[in-house]
């Protein structure tokens, strides 16, 4: 220990030469040498002994400089001659380790024993330096523990399962174990109610029913499920101890063995990884190594179970070659294919695992609708639609199973309505083809038969009276069998060589809104007659006309018919279903209406009829009367669809008759006038619009004032859309009332009236003498308050728009055009943008950026939520392309060598006075407006004469700090431009 360098003792590069850093190491030693000093081996102690007792010689030779840098000699040609020993042991191990194809880590953790100065990865860099590969093995997998039931529970279940010669609470339930919890859940409630149905108490079944208790307990969630599945592979697998110890040869499992034993697990349906990491635990625990690469042994095909059987499937196979059942499925929710075997898809979570129970609902539907059963298919189709929420096949086979029944049933309900028409030898027809099909009688087979059996002894009676000459009996009898069966075609045949007489006499009165028909009764008997109409001719046969009805009685009326068609009428007898061969006929008549909308617009002198004409008729008559009372009918003038009443007297009341005229189908060349409709029409002189109509908005109230025309009322007309009617219209008082509501005056020339909330709203003034009205300006007023304030600013390349935003509003449009300000917001010519609250405080400011140089005319709207309402306009002027530049830049002087400024100053150059104005500085980059920043310097109003230079106070200068001058007061800016130099001129630092 003596002659051991100290440098080497202390584990310190001998490039350090610190005295601090080496006594520090100096005290971290001697901690661990009093420490090892006083336990471990006794060797160890010693020599921790004997390095406490050179600590003082060390420190002398350490901290004299002369004798550190010769122990930092030594210590470098001691580590340099025992590396050069240790490599010379790596490489010799390395010729030997060749032949073994390689080294392992257990050969480099060997040589770090032998090779002095040598760590682990010097040795492999050495090995890779002498193109030594590593050896491929595997070391023991570190053994994992899997949760599983409790033993308590397991013992319970693996006793009764023993006790009905099961294997697992798979087969219990006759499932297989990718179903999904829900499901077996489900089973066990079909076994435990079978159970009770049963009612026994022998001990099978009470192990079945304490399996179903345990089976609702464990597969309760799927925690519980994936308990007792890894106890039942380990229970499993552990029964192949016997063929795992087979594989082992020399404590070395390799990959082509490990296949075998995976193989032969999966075919007791244990997962794959669960095998493997199994064999992987019991080689850790018996030290066995399994060799192979991780690559290798990922090359190995992926062994492939069937979801149905659980027998592993061959290499490629699509199908089962034990069952025959496909190995995968498509997912019914993303249409991935899905191994039958696993219980959720892998792309999207869906369950398949429960095909197996949508395949066993599936192939009994199938079955079902090829036998015609579809409402019990719809079932099995509803069973799987439960496991598969949405399946497409399930949903496209339940479609088709209901259209089937719907069928199905709709043919039945056919047959039945046939049967209530006593169509009973057609009814039997299509039952007959019904029950080929897979319908089932119900009876009703029987009841037709019976029902035309009857028909037939009736006949046979009828037959009777016919040929003992009784014809009125026979007639009776006939009846009866087609009362029984209406398709009996002898009966029918009988009755038709009988027909009734015709009615006689049809008379036709006009009532109301139609005609009241009577007629003559045919000689008895007779079950009814069948009234007909038709337009422009007399019904050929009972099937021909617009109308037909069936009435007992010898009378009816025929209402709501169409005016202005001439109309015929036809009644037949009928006796079973034959007709009369004649009816009694009556035609043709026809119904007048009256003109529509009647109105009478008056003018000066003169009065204006205007009316629309009913369907059918081919003009008008008008009549006047200008006294008291209405005009009589008589000569009249026609006209078509207006008449221009002139050379009257003014203020004179005249009585106007509308009627309308239609041909005579029965005298041509003569007319039918209908009643006509009144109307009556005073005269005046017209009076004047009303065009000074203001409105004022006070929140929700607005006030109205106008000047009144001289004799003439004037009526306020509120409206929600705008008008149609332009300035000066003459109307009538009758088409004033159907325009918008009236608001009443509260004096002359004024009226109030609020609002409801949010709106656009329309006033329309009419000026009204006696009948007549006429159209003054309309006025809108919409209750969404406008901007305030509105201001400007520009520079060399946009302009700013900022204002005060009313309360709630939330959107504001800016429209512009070069030569007049834009009055509305959908103006084809303007330009326009939109910007949010949240947009302007995010900014400052609403912005128009590659600005032209001339004039903009700008004009702002607030929009309501919607969109649809705008508040009234705001407008600004911002002269661009005519305005007076001001240039300025910020001036920064500094000492010769130094950095820091001595004076920063403000330049400005131009002609003319300049507004009162502001220089604003902010941090980081020029303000975009002068609230987007802080106030360094104000400067009065006054003229700049050409130059002008201000000093900037010393508190505002900072190299990162940037300044922008702006106009104070912005409605004095118009017509001034103040142009900033660049930005690196505009630093205050």
């Amino acid at each position: 220990m003596a002659e051991t360098n100290s440098y080497i003792l202390l584990d310190l590069d001998p490039t350090i030469d610190d005295w601090p850093t080496i006594e520090q190491r100096l005290e971290e030693k001697r901690r661990e040498w009093a420490l090892r000093s006083n336990q471990g081996a006794p060797n160890g102690r010693r020599a921790a002994q004997q390095a406490l007792e050179r600590i003082p010689h060390i420190k002398r030779a350490m901290n004299d400089p002369e004798i550190r840098r010769e122990e930092a000699r030594a210590a470098r040609k001691e580590l340099t001659a025992r590396r050069r020993e240790g490599l010379e042991v790596v490489e010799n191990a390395a010729e030997i380790l060749r032949s073994r194809g390689g080294y392992g880590t257990d050969d480099v953790a060997t040589l770090v024993k032998r090779a002095p100065g040598m760590n682990a990865e010097e040795i492999e860099r050495e090995f890779k330096r002498l193109g030594l590969p590593p050896r491929p093995e595997s070391k023991p997998a570190p053994t994992t523990v899997k949760p599983r039931l409790d033993t308590v529970i397991e013992d319970r279940v693996n006793i009764n399962l023993k006790a009905l010669g099961l294997t697992s609470l798979y087969q219990f339930l006759d499932l297989p174990p990718q179903v999904s919890p829900a499901k077996l859940c489900a089973k066990a409630d079909e076994i435990y109610a079978e159970l009770r149905r049963m009612g026994k108490t022998d001990a099978e079944s009470s192990a079945r029913n304490d399996l179903v208790g345990v089976c609702k307990q464990i597969f309760a969630t799927p925690d519980g499920k994936e308990k007792y599945d890894n106890g039942l592979a380990l229970r499993v697998l552990d029964a192949m101890r016997d063929n795992i110890a087979l594989a082992v040869r020399d404590n070395v499992i390799d990959v082509p063995q490990l296949r075998v034993l995976l193989k032969q697990a999966k075919a007791r349906r244990i997962d794959e990884k669960v095998a493997e990491d199994y064999i992987r635990d019991l080689a850790g625990r018996r030290k066995w190594i399994l060799v192979g690469s991780t690559a290798e042994q990922a090359q190995a095909p992926h062994l492939l179970g069937c979801g149905f059987c659980g027998a592993v499937a061959a290499n490629g196979a699509s199908r089962c070659g034990t069952c025959g059942e496909e190995l995968f499925v498509t997912c019914p929710r993303c249409s991935t294919k899905v191994p039958t075997e696993v219980a959720a898809c892998g792309h999207c979570g869906a369950g398949t695992g429960d095909w197996p129970l949508v395949r066993a609902a599936a192939k009994i539907a199938e079955a079902l609708m090829v036998a015609g059963r579809h409402r019990d298919a719809s079932l099995e189709w509803h069973k799987a639609l439960a496991v598969w929420p949405g399946w497409a096949q399930a949903v496209s086979a339940l479609a088709e199973c209901e259209a089937m029944e719907r069928d199905h049933r709709s043919r039945l309900a056919a047959i039945e309505a046939l049967v209530r028409q006593g169509l009973l030898f057609e009814a039997r027809a299509g039952l007959r083809e019904w029950l080929r099909d897979g319908g089932e009688d119900g009876g009703l087979a029987a009841r037709i038969d019976a029902d035309i059996d009857r028909a037939n002894k009736a006949f046979s009676e009828a037959e009777s009276h016919r040929r003992s000459g009784s014809t009125t009996d026979a007639i009776v009898a006939y009846g009866r069998v087609l009362a029984l069966c209406a398709d009996h075609q002898p009966a029918r045949q009988a009755m038709t060589q009988c027909p009734p007489a015709e009615p006689g006499n049809l008379r036709v009165t006009p009532i109301a809104d139609g005609y009241h028909l009577a007629w003559s009764a045919s000689p008895p008997p007779v079950d009814c007659y069948v009234v007909l109409r038709k337009a422009g001719g007399g019904p050929d046969n009972d099937r021909d006309g617009t109308a037909r009805r069936q009435v007992r009685d010898c009378a009816t009326d025929d209402v709501g018919i169409e005016s202005g068609v001439p109309w015929y009428y036809a009644v037949y007898a009928e006796r079973s279903g034959v007709l009369s061969p004649l009816p009694a006929r009556s035609g043709p008549h026809l119904i007048t209406a009256e003109v529509t909308g009647l109105i009478a617009r008056s003018g000066d002198g003169d009065v204006v009829l205007e009316w629309s004409l009913p369907k059918g008729s081919i003009g008008a008559e008008v009549w006047r009367n200008a006294a008291t009372s209405a005009p009589a009918n008589g000569p009249g003038v026609t006209a078509d669809r207006s008449l221009h009443d002139t050379g009257l007297l003014n203020g004179t009341a005249y009585h106007y008759r509308v009627a309308a005229l239609y041909p005579d189908p029965t005298k041509p060349g003569v007319r039918i006038r209908s009643t006509g409709v009144e109307a009556v029409a005073v005269p005046v002189a017209l009076p004047l619009p009303v065009t000074d109509l203001s409105c004022r908005r006070d929140g929700l109230n607005v006030s109205l004032n106008w000047t009144a025309p001289t004799g003439a009322i004037v009526q306020i007309r509120q409206l929600s859309a705008p008008p149609t009617l332009i300035s000066g219209t003459v109307i009538s008082l009758q088409e004033a009332a159907g325009i918008g509501s009236p608001v009443p005056a509260q004096g002359v020339g004024h009226a109030q009236v609020r609002l409801a909330g949010n709106s656009q709203v329309f006033f329309l003034p009419l000026s009204v003498r006696a009948t007549t009205a006429v159209v003054g300006g309309v006025q809108a007023v919409a209750v969404v308050d406008a901007v305030e304030n509105l201001r400007a600013r520009s520079d060399t390349y946009r302009v700013a728009l900022s204002w005060d935003w009313p309360v709630g509003a939330d959107r504001v449009q800016v429209c512009w055009t070069y030569d007049r300000f834009p009055t509305a917001a959908d103006d084809q010519i303007a330009g326009s943008s939109f910007i949010t609250r949240r947009e302007y405080d995010r900014d400052g400011h609403w912005q128009l950026p590659h600005v032209e140089n001339k004039p903009h005319y700008f004009t702002a709207f607030v929009l309501d939520a919607s969109g649809t309402l705008r508040s009234e306009p705001r407008t600004i002027l911002v002269g661009r392309g005519k305005e007076r530049l001001i240039h300025y830049k910020i001036v920064v002087k500094r000492r010769m060598f130094g950095k820091a400024p001595v004076d920063v100053r403000l330049e400005l150059t131009g002609e003319g006075a300049l507004p009162e104005a502001i220089l604003v500085a902010r941090s980081q980059r020029p303000p975009l407006s002068a609230e987007d920043g802080m106030v360094v310097l104000r400067l009065p109003a006054g003229d700049i004469g050409r130059h002008r230079v201000v000093p900037v106070p010393e508190s505002s200068w900072g190299e990162r700090s940037f300044a922008k001058l702006f106009i104070a007061d912005m409605a004095e800016a118009q017509g001034i431009r103040l142009v900033s130099a660049a930005i690196d001129q505009l630093r205050l630092g």
